[in-house]
C-alpha cells in the first residue's frame, strides 16, 4: 500500500515537474517577444499619444479612401495613393470605428510585428532569447537622445512601421538560412512603404555581394556554397510580393510630362517640404556629433566581439548583417555628399539631378540601422559579462548542482535585469516634445479642440477650411476639408506644384489686402480667389469683422462678411502671419 502511495507520489511529481518545465520553456519563447511588444507599444503610447503627428494625414486618407465623403474636396485626400496597401489593409476599419479605435488597433498590430522581427532578429544574431527586450530598451534611449536625420520607428501608425518590422525578420530569415521567406518579407515592406523597403531591398544585396566576395577567413558548409539557389527563390518572391507596393507608388511619384513641373516639385519637395529629412545642410550639430559617436562604437564593438562562454550556444556569423548596415551608412554617405554645398540649394551644380537623388531619403535605414546595431552589440556584451559571472557566484565545488544553478541563474542576470528596467523607464517614462505632437500649451490645445469640434457640428460638411500653420490634427477632430496645409503634401509632381500654388495664393492674398487690418471685402475676395468658406486665425487676428466663433485662443471668421453673434472684434495691429505667414515646421 506504501509503494503504491509512494509510486502515485513519484509519478505526481514527475507530472507537475514536467508540466512546469514546459510552462518555463514556453516563457522563454515567448516571454521576450511579449516584453518587447509591451515596451514598444509603452513607448509608443507614451510619447506620440493619439493622434500622433503623421496619423491625422495616414488614418484619414485611408478612411476618404473608402469613404470620399469624408472630408469631400481636400486636396490632399484627393491626391494620389502612394501608400495604397496601407489604406487598403488599415482602411476597411475606418468604416467601423473612430479613427482613434482603427489608430490603437494599427498601433497593436504594428509594434506586434516589429516586436516579432526585432525578436527574430536579436536571436539569430546572437541566440540569446532574453536580449530582445533589453536591447530594445537601449535602442529607445538612442532613439529620444536623437536622430541623424529625423527618421523614426516608433511613434504612431503608418506605413513604415510595418515596413520595419518586416525588414528586421527579413533579415533574420537571411541570417537563418530561409531565403525564400526574406524575398516574401522584404517584398510585404515594400508593399507596405516603398522607400523603406527598396532601400532595405539594395542594403542586402550590397550585403550578399559584400558577403561572397570579401573572404572572411571561415570555412564555408557545401549548402553555403551553393546557396545561390536561394539567393534567386528570394529574388522571385521578392519581385513577386513587391508588386502590390511598387505600382502604385510608381504611379504616384512618376514625373510629369513637363521636364520643368518635374524640376520645380523636387526642388519644392526637397527643399521646402522634407527638408529637415533630406537635406544635410539643415541637419544639427548634434546629430552628426552622435552618430560619429555611435559609429565609433559599432566598430569598436565589432572589433571586440567574442563567443558566449557555453559550448551548447554558439555564436552565429553575423557579418551579413553589419555588411547590411555598413550599406545603410554608405547610402547615409553618398546623400552627405550629394547634399553638401556651401551656397544656396538653387545655385549648386547639377541641382536638378542632386535635388532628384535626394528625395528618395538616402539618410533614412542608416539613421536606424546604426543604433540598432549598436544597441543589439550592448546588449550582447553585457549578457556575456553577465554569464561568465556564474562561476563567481556558483564555487567551482558545485557548479552543477541543482541549487548551486538557481541561485547564479538568479544573481548573476541581476545587472542587465536593472540597466534593461532603467532604460526602459527612461525611454518610457521622460516626455520628449513628441509627447505633445500639437506643439500647442494645454490650454491653447483645449480650446484647439473644442473649435475643431464646433466647425464638425455647425459647418456644412462639404465646407472647405483655411487653418493656421498650427492645425494640428485638425481634419481628424473638424472633418472638414482644408485649402491648404502644410504639413499635407502630395506625392505627385503636378500635385506638389499645386499644393505650392495654394501656399503662394493665401501669402499674395495677406500681403496684397492687408492695409492695417483684414475687411469683409477682403474676406470675399479670398473666397473668389481660393473658394475658402472659414478661416481660422489666431486670438489677436487683425479683422474689422466679428467672428462666428471665439474661444480663448482662436477665431473662426465666414469669408462671404456673414458677423457672428459675438460682437466683440479682435484687437490687432499687424498681419496675422501665424495663419499667412511662412510656413513652420
Amino acid at each position: 500500500m506504501s509503494a503504491s502511495v509512494s509510486s502515485n507520489s513519484v509519478t505526481d511529481g514527475g507530472r507537475v515537474e514536467h508540466r512546469t518545465d514546459r510552462l518555463r520553456h514556453i516563457a522563454t519563447r515567448v516571454g521576450p517577444f511579449l516584453l518587447t511588444w509591451l515596451i514598444l507599444l509603452g513607448y509608443s503610447l507614451r510619447q506620440a499619444p493619439i493622434p500622433a503627428v503623421n496619423e491625422p494625414a495616414y488614418l484619414g486618407k485611408a478612411k476618404h479612401f473608402w469613404d470620399p465623403t469624408y472630408c469631400p474636396g481636400d486636396e490632399f485626400f484627393d491626391s494620389s495613393n502612394p501608400h495604397l496597401i496601407f489604406y487598403l489593409t488599415l482602411g476597411p476599419l475606418t468604416q467601423l470605428m473612430s479613427l482613434f479605435g482603427v489608430a490603437l488597433i494599427g498601433r497593436i498590430v504594428g509594434y506586434g510585428l516589429m516586436a516579432w522581427g526585432w525578436s527574430a532578429l536579436c536571436f539569430a544574431l546572437t541566440r540569446v532569447r532574453w536580449l530582445p527586450p533589453l536591447a530594445v530598451s537601449l535602442f529607445l534611449v538612442l532613439h529620444m537622445t536623437g536622430t541623424f536625420s529625423g527618421e523614426w520607428i516608433v511613434g504612431g501608425i503608418e506605413g513604415k512601421v510595418f515596413a520595419y518590422g518586416f525588414t528586421f525578420w527579413a533579415i533574420a530569415a537571411v541570417l537563418t538560412g530561409r531565403r525564400g521567406l526574406a524575398g516574401f518579407l522584404l517584398g510585404l515592406a515594400i508593399c507596405f512603404h516603398a522607400v523603406v523597403g527598396c532601400w532595405a531591398v539594395l542594403a542586402a544585396a550590397v550585403a550578399t555581394i559584400a558577403d561572397f566576395s570579401i573572404p572572411s577567413g571561415r570555412r564555408t558548409s557545401p549548402a553555403e556554397r551553393n546557396s545561390w539557389r536561394g539567393w534567386l527563390a528570394m529574388a522571385a518572391l521578392l519581385g513577386v510580393t513587391a508588386l502590390p507596393g511598387i505600382v502604385p507608388a510608381l504611379g504616384a511619384v512618376a514625373g510629369s510630362e513637363n521636364p520643368l513641373i518635374n524640376q520645380q516639385a523636387n526642388f519644392i519637395h526637397v527643399f521646402i517640404r522634407i527638408k529637415h529629412h533630406v537635406d544635410p545642410m539643415q541637419f544639427r550639430t548634434f546629430a552628426f556629433q552622435l552618430y560619429f559617436g555611435l559609429f565609433v562604437a559599432w566598430i569598436i564593438l565589432l572589433r571586440y566581439r567574442r563567443s558566449p562562454v557555453q559550448s551548447d550556444n554558439p555564436r552565429p556569423d553575423c557579418r551579413w548583417f553589419h555588411w547590411f548596415v555598413a550599406a545603410t551608412l554608405a547610402f547615409l554617405i553618398a546623400g552627405l555628399l550629394i547634399g553638401w554645398r556651401s551656397g544656396e540649394a538653387a545655385d549648386m551644380p547639377w541641382q536638378p539631378l542632386r535635388t532628384w537623388l535626394l528625395k528618395f531619403y538616402p539618410f533614412r535605414l542608416g539613421d536606424v540601422f546604426l543604433p540598432v546595431a549598436v544597441s543589439i552589440l550592448v546588449a550582447e556584451r553585457l549578457l556575456l559579462w553577465c554569464d561568465r559571472r556564474e562561476v563567481a557566484v556558483g564555487g567551482a565545488g558545485d557548479v552543477n548542482t541543482h541549487d548551486s544553478d538557481a541561485v547564479a541563474s538568479r544573481v548573476r542576470y541581476v545587472p542587465a535585469v536593472l540597466v534593461g528596467m532603467l532604460a526602459a523607464s527612461l525611454a518610457i517614462g521622460v516626455a520628449t516634445p513628441d509627447a505633445n505632437p500639437s506643439r500647442m500649451p494645454p490650454r491653447m490645445k483645449r480650446d484647439w479642440i473644442d473649435l475643431c469640434r464646433w466647425i464638425d457640428e455647425n459647418t456644412p460638411p462639404d465646407a472647405l477650411i483655411q487653418a493656421p500653420v498650427r492645425d494640428w490634427a485638425f481634419k481628424w477632430f473638424a472633418q472638414r476639408a482644408q485649402f491648404y496645409s502644410y504639413k499635407d503634401c502630395p506625392q505627385g509632381a503636378e500635385e506638389i506644384v499645386a499644393w505650392y500654388q495654394r501656399r503662394q495664393r493665401m501669402r499674395d492674398w495677406s500681403y496684397e489686402f492687408y492695409d492695417g487690418s483684414f475687411s469683409a471685402e477682403d474676406l470675399a475676395a479670398l473666397h473668389d480667389l481660393t473658394g475658402i468658406d472659414y478661416l481660422i486665425a489666431y486670438r489677436r487676428g487683425p479683422f474689422e469683422i466679428d467672428p462666428v466663433y471665439r474661444n480663448d485662443s482662436f477665431r473662426i471668421y465666414r469669408t462671404d462678411g456673414a458677423i457672428g453673434n459675438d460682437t466683440e472684434v479682435s484687437d490687432n495691429s499687424g498681419v496675422d502671419g501665424d495663419s499667412f505667414g511662412p510656413p513652420q515646421q
